[in-house]
């Protein structure tokens, strides 16, 4: 199962990013990047179907296999993810990263990178299958022996098409790469529900992610073709190591700080705790996970082709913020205010209500969720600007104080973890902000005027939301549909009223990317 706000690309940031450089101070970009933006933002149209058809088919799989699934599935399947993600990120050895920011990239480096990173997926799987038992007892779940063999075919499968992939981006061509995604998606979403139906349980959600990198695998092979050059020449991909090394060992220590709550939980308290406790986190990460999926995508090729302009990229990070927390805070304020009602809707074919546990994790967890998406995309324009180093020294400040937050939590039970995680949040958040305003040359009250208009917007939000739910009775599936659709309604109309009367410019600024995609799917 693919689920929202996983690997997608978004048009509206391209087309964002287009608009910003018609209203950035200065001389105008240079030909290329101009031609670059355009070339991207052309496609807004197609793209836009392509990412609201992903979207809209994965979570109604989700919120199908919420109603067929117990949380023991979900927590096995976790533990698989987490299995698979970190050993995935090896098998590519930071080359998709290397390619697309490589100035001039010869065929024997990607031929040489393709044979390295398909012979590296055969070489982690064999590592994998026969290390299951080992991440069995680690996490006392006997059944994962099999489900980590299976699951993990993944690996030589994704290895296939890692330098295609990264060809494809490299020329910017995001709208193949959703297209591509979404037809995998829409296979393998399709058979877990099936399976799901069928009763084969957690197995339907392995099936889902083997389907999905076979099917995109191939598709990418098809649209890409091998590289035309000498596949045995493998000293030709040294050029590639530096920065791909750099940035395999940044991204595996971020990817498991981003875990290791799971990981723990999982240990400590089993799978069925780890399913409810990843269905609260799921849904409070879905606007930072599809930011990151996001901007990983578009911030990085476009960034690094402007790194030296220094009032372009200062003048795109102050614009990102607006854009980002305007539309990142109504969200967390209705999962802040209603958490109930949602985990009630999500489960409304259920005769139990297993998920209704998930309850205080998700109000808890909201909290921290806007930290979390301010902190979400400076590090990735750090990347862009060739700020490597600094980036990896964040990623493992971040682990360290993961693994303390988490290690603390785990004595107090679940609602400890959240906690330790909203606190590690309020601290860690203000140092980037601070680090990123220093770097971009941003005045730190400069940058917190530009989070006033959403942070006040989305206060009244919220007490419009406490109002009418204090005024409609709750409870049942249908009261709280209601209170969730009205609620919904008059919180964000409080939220658009209170933007556009007090900060207009920003508001314009934020409904320009809707325009410009608007105008590019007329034309």
């Amino acid at each position: 199962m693919c689920f929202p706000g996983s690997k997608q690309v978004n048009v509206g940031l391209s087309v964002y990013l287009e608009g910003m450089i018609e209203n950035l101070p200065g001389d105008s970009f240079s030909p290329e990047f101009k031609n670059i933006t355009s070339r991207t933002a052309r496609s807004g149209a197609m793209m836009l179907i392509a990412k609201c058809t992903r979207h809209g088919f994965a979570f109604l799989v989700y919120f199908l296999l919420l109603n067929l699934l117990v949380p023991s599935d979900f927590g096995l399947m976790k533990y698989i993810t987490i299995v698979l993600g970190t050993i995935n990120m090896l098998v590519e050895l930071g080359f998709s990263i290397a390619i697309v920011q490589k100035p001039v990239l010869e065929n024997d480096e990607a031929s040489s990178a393709f044979t390295i990173t398909f012979l590296s997926g055969l070489v982690m799987y064999a590592g994998v299958y026969f290390g299951a038992p080992v991440i069995s007892d680690w996490f006392h779940a006997p059944k994962l022996i099999n489900l980590i063999r299976v699951g993990c075919l993944s690996l030589p499968l994704g290895g296939l098409s890692v330098v295609q992939r990264a060809i494809i981006q490299r020329k910017m061509q995001f709208r193949v790469i959703a297209s591509i995604e979404v037809v995998a998606a829409v296979i393998g979403s399709s058979l877990s529900v099936v399976l799901a139906f069928l009763g084969f349980g957690v197995w339907s959600l392995v099936s889902s992610v083997l389907c999905f990198n076979a099917v995109s695998s191939l598709l990418y092979i098809l649209y890409a073709r091998f590289p035309d050059g000498n596949f045995f020449r493998l000293s030709a991909a040294k050029s590639l190591c530096p920065v791909g090394f750099s940035m395999v060992f940044q991204r595996v220590v971020d990817y498991l700080t981003n875990n290791f709550d799971a990981i723990l939980i999982g240990r400590y308290f089993g799978e069925f705790t780890l399913g409810i406790y990843g269905v609260a986190f799921d849904i409070v990460m879905l606007p930072r996970a599809a930011l990151v999926a996001i901007l990983s995508q578009v911030l990085i090729s476009a960034f690094s082709r402007v790194q030296e302009e220094k009032e372009r990229v200062k003048s795109g990070f102050l614009q990102l913020t607006v854009f980002i927390s305007a539309v990142s805070v109504p969200f967390f304020m209705i999962v802040i205010a209603l958490p109930k009602e949602i985990l009630i809707i999500l489960g409304a074919f259920r005769s139990d209500t297993v998920w209704l546990g998930a309850v205080e994790p998700l109000k808890i967890l909201s909290l921290s969720g806007i930290l979390y998406v301010l902190s979400s995309y400076p590090g990735m324009i750090w990347i862009s600007l060739g700020k490597v180093k600094l980036r990896i020294f964040w990623a493992i400040a971040m682990a360290v104080t993961m693994a303390v937050a988490v290690l603390i939590g785990v004595k107090f039970g679940l609602s400890g973890v959240c906690w330790a995680l909203l606190v590690r949040g309020a601290v860690l958040t203000p140092i980037i902000v601070t680090v990123s305003c220093k770097l971009f040359s941003v005045r730190l009250g400069e940058y917190l005027n530009l989070l006033m208009p959403s942070f006040v917007s989305g206060t009244a939000m919220l007490v419009v939301i406490m109002i009418i739910e204090k005024l409609l009775p709750a409870g049942t599936l249908n009261s709280s549909v209601l209170l969730l659709c009205a609620g919904a309604s008059a919180g964000l109309s409080a939220y658009i009223l209170v933007f556009f009367l007090f900060w207009r410019e920003q508001f314009a600024q934020v409904i320009r990317p809707l325009n410009l995609l608007m105008n590019k799917s007329a034309n």
